[in-house]
């Protein structure tokens, strides 16, 4: 008998606008005496949005050192 395959606990994000909007959606709302969460706020939550941009875009072109200093996009490359 085959094994069933166990259901992935990770979402699967096909774009950073997803995973941005995805994580604009998990706003905490206000607290106990209504004061809104932090997040709320326009101003944070779109810096919040440039740095998660910036994080999704830009992770593979950092240095790993699990990699031996390559970038993921290195270490693909020399696997070609």
């Amino acid at each position: 008998m085959a094994a069933a395959s166990a259901p992935s606990s990770m979402p699967e994000v096909e774009s950073v606008d997803d995973a941005l909007a995805m994580h604009e959606a998990g706003s905490e709302g206000p607290d106990e005496q209504g004061t809104p969460a932090l997040a709320d706020h326009p101003e944070v939550r779109e810096r919040i949005r440039e740095i998660t941009k910036a994080h999704y875009e830009g992770w593979v072109s950092e240095p790993i050192r699990a990699l031996g200093g390559l970038t993921p996009l290195e270490a693909v490359e020399e696997l070609a």
